[in-house]
């Protein structure tokens, strides 16, 4: 007694169904190995684009309250400069809002936290350096987790402008 599968019985429907699954699979192996790397890397120089942008959108607007302090000619004026400062860092952190993941620190020369776009307790904000000068993405640990940061200094204020990703949010996409 001879047992077939009705689905193989006729033989024109295995000749057509083996070659598609074969070049399917070839076809799949091929897309992955080529097309993967070039995707990767335009996705990183995105996320590190808008990293760049953001900390330089708050960099124009710490210039842009400092230009208006002296325009008035109150830049010595500590109680208007005390409002102006936390209007600046008000706007910075809402930027945050404008991209996917990136958040926004606003630190001082000692690396004290004045203002973040993200809630969480200071010492889960604590960076370990920022440099003043040099304005590339450092990879650091931030409260535990990796987060890959950009900052500009304002040295009107001693502030640095970081913005930052976690790292399993960069590596995600």
């Amino acid at each position: 007694m001879k047992i077939a599968l009705p689905f193989f019985r006729n033989k024109i429907l295995l000749s057509i169904i083996l070659p598609v699954l074969t070049v399917g699979v070839i076809l799949s192996v091929i897309f992955v190995r080529y097309l993967t790397p070039p995707l990767f890397s335009l996705i990183e120089e995105r996320i590190e684009a808008e990293l760049r942008l953001a900390s330089g959108l708050g960099l124009e607007i710490c210039e842009g309250h400092m230009n208006y302090l002296m325009e008035l000619r109150l830049e010595n004026d500590s109680e208007m400069m005390a409002a102006v400062k936390k209007e600046a860092i008000e706007e910075i952190k809402a930027i945050s809002r404008k991209f996917h993941k990136v958040h926004l620190l606003v630190m001082d020369d000692s690396l004290k936290v004045l203002g973040s776009s993200i809630e969480l307790p200071e010492e889960k904000l604590r960076l370990q350096t920022l440099p003043k000068n040099a304005a590339e993405i450092i990879i650091q640990e931030m409260g535990g987790e990796r987060v890959r940061t950009h900052s500009l200094y304002f040295p009107f204020w001693q502030w640095h402008v970081v913005s930052f990703i976690y790292e399993k949010d960069y590596l995600r996409p």
